[in-house]
């Protein structure tokens, strides 16, 4: 499952364990949208804080639910650099324009 990183709430107070962090997320191929709580206290928030920014795009390769629209945190997420294009699309042309648009120039 590849997803996207729409909105990441500022810290919130919890009752139990100091803050925790709320991730919202968006599947790419269906756009169901998904959410996560992480806590710094807790050993997988190592997994997840190199991608928690606005925009990464995350591959989970084991995927655990706990219900039907929050994402375990237990997951193993993976960074992706950027998205897979679908091969029976055509490639977009290059021009100055684009060229100028990825910073070539």
């Amino acid at each position: 499952m590849i997803v996207e990183i729409t909105k990441i709430h500022q810290y919130h107070k919890s009752q139990t364990e100091g803050v925790y962090l709320t991730i919202e997320m968006r599947e790419i191929k269906t756009g169901k949208w998904l959410r996560t709580f992480i806590c710094p206290m807790y050993r997988n928030f190592y997994r997840w804080r190199k991608i928690s920014r606005v925009g990464n795009e995350i591959f989970f390769r084991t995927l655990k639910m706990k219900t039907a629209d929050m994402v375990d945190a237990d997951s193993y997420p993976l960074l992706l650099t950027g998205r897979k294009r679908d091969r029976t699309e055509p490639a977009k042309p290059l021009t100055v324009e684009n060229l100028a648009r990825m910073g070539v120039f």
